[in-house]
């Protein structure tokens, strides 16, 4: 192949792409416009969504007071804002969109968890909301679960004090010796549980390859944003590598892919310079993406120049795949509808739109050992400085082999669309 004409192709492709950018700059940065929308619904710490909760006690109690309390302590003060009305008020505020949800305690409800009952409660959720109805509802499940277990462990002692507290006449220094007595072995049992608890909550952060290991003393972390970032670039190389693609149904329209049959290479260098053009292209929007998210979004990302080299290097396969999905379509829109069908699970499943630290059990085997998923790993650790130099190299290896390997698939596979050769 000719070298000299395979550099003029590459440059007259940059070229052609640097007169009319807007198309390609469009779906370059669509993924950045989401992620500035994430910013602003999660990167703030002075803004914080919770879950408005109003509750209805109208015979207030030690016992209801726990139930109220409940919400306004640990991790559950920052997720709910409780308040307390009437029936009436709470029913209205429900239906008027101020409060997420209304939790009403039955009267008698003390009493009847006491005495072993199955008290019923009624939660009233906004038909208007989604997300935070549903935290109520299990929260609610939880804390059911918990009081539950209690009054079955419990059960004897408490109906005892229940008791006690009804009688009378007050209890002799014996009966409360029996009462406590009877706390205590119950309390011992399930006290090595609770205090402390079992399960400890550790900080994570994103370690070598993506996998998470417990952060050490005086590192930062790795925060939301950090972790759906990359995802905007893997969707940015899917966008703009569908946009290079369809490229060669542009070639042939200006007649550019007829005429390259004239010179040595013909469709093989026309496609490959394609490829290469694309790559370098990916570089640069990638390189003004990790700058644009480590000065404006404030994500501590590092070694943006090996990070852009590394996507445009692995994207080159993505780029010959696109391509050749593209030329297997009998039109151009066919072709577009054969690479949505690639893009969107990659994009769903391999951590373009969600990170894959979100994503439980099966779905997220799937997304880390997709192609996107594969590739999100690496960069990762690039990014924040953790990479995997062995496992990186291996990623680019293999891509340019299998970006090298489908440009020949390609350059045939067009010119049978476009020339008729058998």
């Amino acid at each position: 192949m000719n070298a000299r004409n395979l550099y003029f192709a590459i440059v007259k492709d940059l070229k052609r792409w640097a007169r009319d950018p807007v198309g390609i700059l469009l779906w370059a940065f669509i993924p950045l416009v989401i992620a500035f929308v994430m910013k602003l619904a999660f990167g703030g710490d002075e803004v914080a969504v919770q879950a408005k909760l109003v509750i209805v006690d109208p015979q207030p109690s030690f016992v209801t007071g726990l139930v109220k309390g409940s919400f306004s302590q640990g991790p559950l003060a920052d997720l709910f804002e409780v308040t307390e009305a009437d029936s009436a008020d709470a029913v209205a505020s429900v239906r008027a969109g101020r409060v997420s949800s209304a939790l009403f305690l039955p009267r008698g409800f003390a009493d009847d968890y006491l005495r072993g009952k199955r008290p019923q409660l009624r939660l009233l959720q906004n038909p208007a909301e989604q997300i935070l109805p549903r935290i109520s509802e299990e929260t609610m499940e939880v804390l059911i679960d918990g009081a539950t277990a209690v009054r079955t462990v419990l059960g004897g002692p408490i109906e005892q004090v229940v008791d006690l507290t009804q009688a009378v006449s007050p209890p002799s220094d014996s009966t409360l010796f029996d009462v406590t007595s009877r706390f205590r072995g119950p309390a011992e049992t399930i006290g090595a549980h609770l205090f402390p608890p079992s399960i400890e909550v550790v900080d994570r952060k994103v370690g070598e390859g993506g996998s998470d290991v417990g952060r050490e003393d005086g590192d930062p972390g790795v925060g939301f944003m950090a972790l759906f970032f990359p995802g905007v670039l893997i969707m940015s190389l899917l966008f703009v590598g569908q946009a290079v693609a369809g490229d060669l149904w542009e070639e042939e329209r200006i007649g550019t892919f007829r005429r390259s049959q004239t010179l040595p290479g013909g469709a093989n260098y026309l496609v490959l310079a394609k490829l290469i053009a694309g790559a370098i292209l990916l570089f640069v929007i990638f390189f003004a993406l990790l700058v644009v998210g480590r000065y404006l979004l404030q994500i501590e990302l590092q070694s943006l120049h090996l990070a852009a080299a590394f996507l445009a290097l692995t994207g080159f396969a993505f780029l010959a795949g696109l391509s050749w999905l593209a030329v297997i379509a009998k039109s151009q829109n066919g072709g577009a509808v054969l690479s949505n069908l690639f893009i969107m699970p990659m994009i769903l499943l391999g951590g373009g739109l969600f990170p894959l630290e979100s994503m439980t059990g099966l779905l997220r085997t799937i997304g880390t050992h997709s192609p996107t998923g594969l590739i999100l790993q690496d960069v990762k650790g690039i990014l924040y400085g953790r990479p995997d130099w062995g496992s990186a190299s291996v990623s680019v290896a293999v891509c340019l082999v299998i970006g090298l390997v489908l440009s020949f698939f390609i350059a045939r596979q067009a010119r049978r669309r476009f020339l008729g050769e058998a």
